[in-house]
């Protein structure tokens, strides 16, 4: 006889589940961050912050170099690496995982975000959504500030509801997180920081004023005063941007930022024609403003919903108000938009909750289907980089830091002056920093133009394409050096080492 105690086996938590995207965000991102060499806004962000001998010592010198260079920058970022660079080290994937934890960070907060204002579900699926998005996934992948971006403004997002939702303890964690989220929403960028006015005018409008209310103004009042000291470079930016032609030529105008957002938004799936673009932001207007009115006559009590569709809207109506001013939002520059992101996300993520009952199967292909989408795109070429400058130079220099000293000479054939030109120009790399000489050569020059004294050099290292034609170097360089090693296939370039001597040869 079989005696059954009414016990049943305790079930996982549900936030286990949660744990799936961030699984899988490590999984494909993590592949991607030592694949491609730094691209040129990296390094424009990564000189000031010291990745060279000759790059500003300390925080002041930073400060200073961006005011000078960089004024339209928020100095957030800079300041942020300037840090990061001294705990980690200057490598690629070393610099590159302060945006990937970032994201993996955003993952987790969209999760607790979208529990606190609406279900545990809904986290979920707004986690999911962005795990999915190939727009977010590929900002986790380069030293950019933009995962950061998506962290804070999540991080407001929850602050904020926590302080307006009265009917529960706002607890002693949300309003300094709301703060210092301002504080470093400012610090990161000027246009994603527009969603601030957004959630200012929302609080002005519809939360019961008492004392949390004046909390959260007293925090945004102070995270802007905090802000007010980056007001001088921001102000040159602003003139520099009106004042730059080919900028305010390439600037997307009101119709076409809804086509190119969607688009990126979307994984490149839907387009919106240019006309329709114009239609909907006058649609949106009117739509915020008549629920706003109707809201507003009603008294009806701030609800999660409303918040998140009230931001989302002007947020975006102000974004295509103020490019309209400063033109500074291109086809490629969608990413200024990126604080829509979890706005949006925590949206799609509650509509998904409320009708995967009704229709269970299409909620759950669809979320198959973008879990698939984004890391496919990723994975499938240059198509579908987003911000990533397809070289692999950085590997070479790696190797060649491991093996070429002060009295080598690395020869670079001049025609990855072109290919590799936002890696290896001066401009962007500074080459004296290195202990060895390098030069540029072009073989239908004389190798006596490049060096006229092999003599002085120990060792001599070729570096070109096996596309080059007349993959051998032997018949340009003046008798008398040696071949000591050749290697193909160094991340897709081949380079020689060659000595003037035989012993010079046999100890590198």
């Amino acid at each position: 006889m079989t005696l059954h105690t009414g016990t049943t086996p305790a079930k996982a938590p549900f936030w286990w589940l949660a744990l799936c995207p961030l699984l899988l965000a490590t999984l494909v991102a993590s592949m991607h961050l030592d694949e491609f060499a730094f691209n040129r806004d990296e390094l424009d962000s990564l000189f000031p912050a010291g990745i060279y001998d000759s790059s500003p010592g300390t925080l002041v010198e930073v400060w200073r170099y961006d005011e000078e260079n960089h004024a339209s920058q928020a100095r957030g970022w800079t300041t942020l690496l300037f840090v990061w660079g001294r705990l980690t080290g200057w490598s690629e994937p070393a610099i590159r995982s302060i945006s990937f934890f970032a994201g993996l960070l955003t993952l987790a907060w969209l999760y607790r975000a979208g529990r606190d204002l609406f279900a545990p579900r809904a986290g979920l699926f707004a986690s999911m959504l962005t795990c999915g998005s190939l727009f977010f996934l590929s900002y986790m992948l380069i030293a950019r500030s933009f995962t950061l971006i998506a962290l804070v403004t999540t991080a407001i997002l929850w602050s904020y509801w926590r302080l307006v939702d009265t009917r529960r303890q706002s607890g002693p964690v949300a309003l300094p997180v709301f703060f210092l989220g301002c504080v470093g929403l400012l610090y990161s960028h000027y246009f994603t920081a527009l969603i601030l006015p957004a959630l200012f005018l929302f609080h002005l409008l519809f939360p019961p004023r008492g004392r949390r209310w004046r909390q959260v103004l007293v925090a945004l009042a102070a995270s802007a005063a905090i802000a007010l000291v980056q007001t001088p470079g921001f102000l040159q930016g602003l003139s520099e941007f009106a004042s730059d032609q080919e900028l305010r030529s390439a600037a997307l105008d009101a119709a076409r930022i809804p086509h190119s957002f969607l688009y990126f938004m979307s994984n490149f799936t839907f387009r919106l024609p240019a006309p329709a673009g114009a239609a909907l932001l006058l649609l949106l207007f009117l739509a915020l403003l008549r629920a706003t009115w109707r809201r507003r006559r009603a008294g009806r009590r701030v609800d999660a919903g409303w918040l998140m569709t009230f931001l989302a809207g002007t947020t975006f109506l102000l974004m295509v108000a103020a490019n309209g001013v400063v033109a500074v939002v291109t086809g490629s520059r969608i990413r200024y938009m990126i604080s829509l992101l979890p706005v949006l996300a925590l949206l799609a993520g509650e509509g998904l909750r409320i009708n995967r009952v009704r229709f269970r199967l299409a909620v759950a292909g669809l979320l198959a289907f973008w879990l698939v989408l984004g890391p496919a795109l990723l994975n499938s070429g240059p198509v579908y980089y987003i911000d990533r400058h397809p070289s692999t130079f950085h590997l070479v220099q790696r190797w060649l830091q491991e093996r070429a000293g002060a009295g080598d000479l690395v020869i670079l054939e001049s025609s990855l002056m072109d290919r590799e030109v936002l890696y290896l120009s001066p401009q962007y790399i500074r080459l004296s920093d290195q202990t060895w000489k390098t030069v540029f050569w072009n073989r239908n020059d004389r190798w006596q133009a490049v060096a006229l004294a092999l003599s002085t050099y120990t060792n001599l290292w070729f570096v070109y394409q096996p596309d080059d034609p007349g993959g051998d170097t032997t018949p340009y360089i003046a008798h008398g050096s040696i071949l000591c090693e050749r290697m193909e296939n160094l991340a897709g370039y081949t380079l020689e080492r060659r000595a003037t001597t035989a012993r010079a040869c046999a100890n590198p």
